[in-house]
């Protein structure tokens, strides 16, 4: 299976390159650098309700260090990790999850209906918070849609 050998990729969109990476950021999160003009993409295995995922490149955008503020719908406490909060806003059946906040040291994962693209002037720093937005809906629903 070639994506096991491929557990992420860098675009250069600046310079027209793309790199794969024989690691992810398990563990090493803190090893990423912000850098203008290019995008850090690593594979996930999701588990439950992912039949919206099937027909997208990626599932979720990740933005760490910032939040949308003031717009939780939802929030889950003592969620052990980012992927169990995607899981959760995957599988969140009372309103269309549109983003989560997941923060590293309280553990609480936000749901949200909104995004960083509805509420911009909402998206705000946040140092030990990771904003999550769910590509997985209904391509109407996206900003930039992207598919296989």
């Amino acid at each position: 299976d070639q994506g096991a050998d491929c557990p992420a990729f860098s675009i250069d969109y600046n310079g027209q390159r793309c790199f794969t990476l024989d690691r992810n950021t398990q563990g090493r999160g803190d090893d990423l650098v912000e850098r203008d003009g290019s995008n850090y993409f690593e594979k996930i295995c999701l588990r439950g309700k992912i039949e919206n995922c099937r027909d997208k490149v990626w599932a979720f955008e990740r933005v760490p260090g910032r939040k949308l503020e003031g717009f939780d719908d939802k929030i889950i406490d003592q969620v052990p990790n980012r992927r169990d909060c995607e899981e959760f806003c995957l599988s969140e059946s009372s309103f269309p999850c549109l983003s989560a906040d997941y923060n590293l040291v309280t553990l609480a994962c936000s749901l949200s209906r909104e995004t960083r693209r509805t509420q911009p002037d909402s998206f705000q720093p946040s140092r030990d918070t990771e904003y999550l937005e769910n590509s997985c809906i209904a391509t109407e629903q996206l900003s930039c849609p992207y598919k296989r």
